[in-house]
């Protein structure tokens, strides 16, 4: 089995930006979700934005008028993020999320970890230790906002854990999900076609299994208060307020 990084190069990295609809639908929907959750700069508007992948929070979040510092562990996403984010005043490295963290000087008024980037992590001890270096990152009184899978609350069974994620005349994208302990196996499945007829590429990883009421007991005990718990298609997004 993969790991996350491996996963990404192997088959997800060339393919994400088709897999999520396209860069311009993406930037759209956070430019929504900038918009519709008030993430108004004031202080020292500085955010971070941890598994950014190919840029589109960074983007909406730049556009509104934050300086973003922005995190991801993918050479090709961060190469296409940088053609995306052109002028705006975004920063962009190249770094392990927890590592990046734990030696981050600066306090950000906004952090963002979205898009599932937290069950990425290989085990509770990293995601403990991201909440950890978070008590230093998240400026007083600013914001961190959390969205994962909820693999426990409600387990997927039978045919509920086979996905049809998206599909064109040149691709079929599918993926199955299998319970191990507290993770969750992804099977990603992918159809090309080429000159010669459809190609099959198959990987597998591994995503963790966070409980939220865990996610927020945990960030709960180290000085963040739970402002709003919204769920939509999937994804349950956790606003949190630094005390």
């Amino acid at each position: 089995m993969n790991d996350v990084a491996e996963h990404y190069r192997r088959l997800l990295a060339p393919i994400y930006v088709w897999m999520v609809g396209g860069a311009d639908a993406a930037i759209e929907r956070n430019r929504e979700l900038v918009r519709a959750a008030d993430f108004a700069p004031s202080g020292s508007a500085r955010a971070l934005d941890l598994g950014a992948g190919f840029g589109a929070t960074s983007i909406a979040l730049a556009e509104r008028g934050w300086g973003v510092t922005a995190i991801d562990t993918s050479d090709e996403l961060l190469a296409e993020f940088a053609r995306l984010a052109g002028a705006l005043p975004i920063q962009r490295e190249r770094a392990e999320l927890v590592e990046f963290a734990e030696r981050a000087r600066e306090r950000f008024e906004l952090v963002v970890c979205l898009g599932d980037t937290l069950t990425h992590l290989p085990s509770r001890a990293r995601v403990v230790a991201l909440f950890d270096a978070l008590v230093r990152v998240v400026a007083p009184n600013g914001r961190l906002v959390l969205s994962f899978r909820d693999y426990v609350t409600k387990p997927l069974e039978g045919a509920e854990r086979f996905i049809a994620v998206r599909s064109d005349e040149r691709r079929v994208f599918t993926c199955f999900l299998e319970l191990q302990g507290e993770h969750v196996i992804v099977h990603d499945v992918l159809y090309e076609r080429g000159d010669d007829g459809w190609k099959l590429s198959v990987s597998d990883y591994p995503k963790l299994r966070l409980a939220p009421d865990w996610v927020v007991a945990e960030l709960g005990s180290r000085g963040f208060e739970l402002e709003t718990r919204t769920f939509e298609r999937g994804m349950l997004t956790l606003q949190l307020r630094r005390r």
